[in-house]
């Protein structure tokens, strides 16, 4: 990210060309959340991608708190976009 901030995901390849999707946690979890259905999808023959947003999992960032959520999650965007 343009601000130092290093965003990490988990990609899935079902090795063939296909559909794909983007898995996003919810705002009090973070990409393990979605342990099980990655793994489905690409058997699915679907490219899936989980990422932590920042201040989540392993993304930079500190960690959240209830009171930072709203002006950090105004950047989530961007960092989808990315």
């Amino acid at each position: 990210m343009s601000d130092g901030i290093i965003l990490r995901g988990t990609y899935f390849s079902p090795v063939v060309p296909g559909p794909a999707v983007l898995l996003l946690h919810q705002c009090n979890m973070d990409r393990r959340a979605w342990l099980a259905v990655p793994t489905d999808l690409s058997s699915a023959g679907m490219h899936v991608l989980t990422m932590d947003f920042r201040g989540f999992g392993e993304s930079g960032g500190k960690p959240v708190s209830d009171a930072d959520r709203q002006s950090l999650s105004t950047k989530w965007p961007a960092d989808v976009r990315a």
